[in-house]
This record gives C-alpha cells, sequence and structure tokens, in this order.
C-alpha cells in the first residue's frame, strides 16, 4: 500500500497479512522546462506561501484570490500554481503566478501551503514539515484534508469559509 498511513481514511485498521505499507511517493516526472528568473530568489529574503491549485478538474481560483488579497500587505510572497487555461484577475505585486512547475522546486522554499488537499501535494508537504492549510472541493479531498487535520497535519477550511481573513 502506498502512501502516508496518516492520510489513510482509516489508519489504524488492521490490514491483511498481504498488504504492506511501502510509504509515500514522491516521485515527480523529470522537469526540463525553463526555471523562472524569480524562482532563486523565492523563500530566501523572506516567507513564501505557496499556493497550489494546480489540478486540471479543479476549477477554484477564490482560494487564490483570497489569499493574495490577505496577504498584499504582508512581507510574504505568494506563488499560485493554475492550470495553463486558468487566468486570473490581477492579483497583488507580491503574488506570482505561474503554469506548472513541479511542485518539488517550491516546496523548499515555502513557509506553507495552501491546496485542495490533493493528495500528492498533501504528501509531499507532511514528508517536508510543511504546514498547510487545505481547501477540498471535491472527490477525495475532503478524506484527505480529515485525516491531515486528524494527524496534525493541516488546517481545514471549508469552501464555505474562504475569505481573505481566514485565508491569512
Amino acid at each position: 500500500m502506498l502512501g502516508l498511513p496518516e492520510l489513510a481514511l482509516r489508519p489504524k485498521v488492521e490490514l491483511p497479512s498481504y498488504v504492506h505499507r511501502v510509504g509515500a511517493v514522491l516521485w515527480e516526472p523529470p522537469w526540463d522546462g525553463q526555471l523562472p528568473a524569480w524562482l532563486d530568489r523565492l523563500g530566501r529574503d523572506r516567507p513564501a506561501v505557496l499556493a497550489a491549485n494546480s489540478t486540471t478538474g479543479d476549477k477554484d481560483q477564490q482560494t487564490i484570490l483570497d489569499l493574495g488579497e490577505g496577504l498584499a500587505a504582508e512581507e510574504i510572497d505568494v506563488v499560485a500554481t493554475v492550470t495553463t487555461t486558468r487566468t486570473l484577475p490581477p492579483l497583488p505585486a507580491n503574488t506570482i503566478v505561474t503554469s506548472f512547475l513541479p511542485h518539488s522546486l517550491l516546496i523548499g522554499r515555502a513557509s506553507a501551503i495552501v491546496c485542495s488537499a490533493g493528495y500528492g501535494l498533501t504528501t509531499k508537504a507532511a514528508c517536508a514539515g510543511v504546514p498547510l492549510v487545505v481547501v477540498p472541493r471535491s472527490k477525495d479531498q475532503f478524506v484527505v484534508a480529515a485525516a491531515a487535520r486528524q494527524s496534525g497535519l493541516a488546517e481545514v477550511v471549508m469552501p464555505e469559509e474562504v475569505s481573505p481573513g481566514r485565508l491569512a
């Protein structure tokens, strides 16, 4: 069985003898794209927050808009990864919007991650020890969010609770 036991729906359930936990899967496809110039300084001089709603099926943009607004006056950089088909209205000067970049390039530079509780990024953040704020919206995200909260890995903000102040 792949994954962190902390993110399992029922982590305390005894598994059959033929099932073995092998740990988290952190693999990403190799990246051969050009790295953005801002990446070298991200997280160096001031904290950075990764806002990752980059799953293709994720239509949420309100989380990114509210996070940008909530942190606009702070000495914090916000990096929002979005799908290539997504366009956002103008965001504060401290918010960088980028299409796909491997999260492994960003996680180690982030002081916190705000995401939709996708299993992959939640696992990677937990393994890196980066605090999470998750806003589940669909599919298994509610289960992952509940498990992440229960294990102390994340603060959960339900979609109806999203606001600039709450996310900041």
